[in-house]
């Protein structure tokens, strides 16, 4: 089964882009990571296996997200995902508290980046062809990053929910065995 969801906000370059990547990446690792509540209901309820997952991809032109499972249930799960997405839209993502570990786990990620030559230069490629290097002196924004993630707000976080996780911007695939 994969879920899909359509980046609605394309056209952004630099840091805006950079910024929506960095937001998208830690919303879906609050809902979707194996350490979330989600994950680990879904998991105990035999929904998901630890072939779950899910990714955000992004360039200048179009975004989308993909959630992908494999399982028996699939309308199930399916019917889970979105009450949990829609539960979570109208009240609240997470705490400060959750919010502070997040952004200390998304630094981690980008400062073990750094310890790999192939990394880094993977990076510096994917944001050249993103578009999101377009600052004076090229490769700034990898500067940036650190900060941003910094500054990200629970208010952002639920922002972004709304407007990227919105059901009206979704398609749901389902290959079932003959």
């Amino acid at each position: 089964m994969l879920i899909g969801y359509k980046e609605t906000r394309t056209g952004l370059e630099g840091i805006p882009l950079l910024k929506q990547n960095i937001l998208s990446d830690m919303l879906l690792d609050l809902i979707f990571s194996k350490s979330a509540k989600l994950y680990s209901k879904l998991y105990e309820e035999k929904l998901i296996d630890d072939r779950f997952g899910c990714g955000y991809s992004s360039h200048q032109t179009y975004g989308f997200t993909v959630i992908s499972a494999e399982t028996d249930y699939p309308e199930k799960l399916y019917q889970r995902i979105m009450a949990e997405l829609d539960k979570l839209a109208k009240n609240k993502l997470c705490g400060q508290r959750e919010l502070e570990q997040q952004k200390r786990k998304m630094l981690g990620k980008f400062t073990w980046v750094f310890n790999s030559p192939m990394a880094i230069a993977s990076l510096f490629a994917g944001y050249y062809f993103s578009r999101i290097f377009n600052m004076p002196e090229p490769g700034q924004e990898v500067y940036e990053m650190s900060g941003l993630i910094k500054k990200i707000t629970l208010f952002d976080i639920q922002k972004r929910l709304k407007e990227h996780l919105n059901p009206k911007y979704h398609a749901i695939s389902v290959i079932k065995p003959r």
